[in-house]
């Protein structure tokens, strides 16, 4: 498994901390999820 960081607004952070708090999700989880349904018509399919 491969670590990566990125750069946030302080205000992106703070709303994915808040859902993380509501949904009782990690970070990570929540970023891995939205990867996972990311798509590119014609190019990509979203990852099972």
């Amino acid at each position: 498994m491969t670590q990566i960081s990125i750069r946030l607004p302080d205000r992106e952070i703070e709303h994915l901390q808040a859902y993380c708090k509501l949904t009782g999700r990690t970070q990570s989880d929540v970023i891995r999820e939205l990867l996972r349904k990311l798509s590119v018509s014609g190019v990509l399919n979203p990852i099972d």
